[in-house]
């Protein structure tokens, strides 16, 4: 692999640009890890207190009872924000799995494959979710779980 810095003081912001033959679990963890430093913030009330949160500390946003929710490995925070508002926020790493959930493809320790088309999602810390069959497509192709012919 080559790397190669230009500089350029007419940029606005900083870029990376990676450059590759094709897509590979290397470039992917490559890029994962450079998102990593680059992490954004989301608001998060607990109980009386508001923080910010890491997006890569979430695994999960879920709507329940009509109110969106993130997950950590620790808490389950409100967030003042729509579905759609926090998955333009998040990087490659989040994944739409249904219509009421985005979850951090980093946390996922597994997957259970149902007959019917549901994907049964376990976390590294043993929580669990299922995909929509709607989604499934989409899934399997940000996983690389489709399959060669």
């Amino acid at each position: 692999m080559k790397i190669t810095f230009n500089r350029d003081p007419s940029l606005k912001k900083d870029e990376v640009e990676i450059r590759a033959q094709s897509d590979s679990p290397e470039i992917q963890s490559l890029i994962r890890e450079l998102s990593k430093r680059i992490s954004k913030k989301v608001k998060g009330r607990y109980n009386d207190e508001i923080s910010l949160i890491d997006l890569f500390d979430i695994y999960s946003f879920r709507i329940e009872d009509r109110r969106l929710y993130a997950y950590t490995i620790h808490k389950k925070y409100a967030i003042q924000a729509k579905l759609f508002e926090v998955e333009a926020l998040s990087t490659h790493n989040f994944i739409q799995i249904s219509k009421s959930e985005v979850i951090n493809i980093d946390f996922i320790h597994h997957l259970e494959l149902g007959k019917n088309g549901i994907i049964k999602i376990i976390f590294t810390n043993n929580d669990f979710t299922h995909s929509s069959r709607r989604y499934l497509k989409q899934i399997k192709e940000q996983l690389n779980l489709l399959k060669e012919h």
